[in-house]
């Protein structure tokens, strides 16, 4: 929240602005103030658009994108052993939430399916501009992500 803050403040002043300074003491709490703004902002949906895929489609994008780091390790040896562990009220404690054994392979589909939220999304709007450009964004995205995936399982 505070790098959020820190950003602002950095850019306003380049700007040769103020910059956030309405909610709390030197506008630290202006992240704050926008997430309640965008949790309580209306909701616009196109006329033709499939209400239940339309609203599901960024579901299917963003829980794909934090369930890939589920099998990400973290941690190191600040803390514990070199093996990902930290020790935390004496307890070794892993920095990972799962630890499958085909970890990578589960990374690159949970990426894979992400695409999936997109292509829907554009499907679901009942206009076929929006559709277009699913298609290329989710066209532009499986080249790239073969790409990455041979030097990854190659390894």
């Amino acid at each position: 929240m505070f790098m959020v803050w820190f950003e602002r403040k950095l850019i306003s002043d380049m700007q040769n602005r103020i910059g956030p300074n309405v909610a709390g003491p030197w506008g630290l709490l202006q992240t704050f103030a926008d997430g309640v703004k965008f949790f309580f902002k209306e909701d616009l949906r196109p006329e033709n658009a499939d209400p239940l895929v339309f609203r599901l489609a960024p579901y299917i994008s963003a829980v794909t994108a934090f369930l890939s780091f589920a099998v990400v390790p973290i941690g190191g040896a600040f803390g514990g052993g070199s093996s990902g562990t930290v020790t935390i009220f004496g307890r070794e404690t892993f920095l990972q939430v799962a630890d499958p054994p085909i970890g990578i392979l589960l990374l690159l589909a949970m990426s894979s399916i992400a695409v999936y939220g997109v292509m829907l999304a554009g499907w679901a709007s009942g206009s076929k501009y929006p559709l277009i450009g699913s298609v290329r964004a989710s066209a532009k995205q499986s080249p790239t992500k073969r790409l990455l995936e041979w030097p990854r399982l190659s390894s």
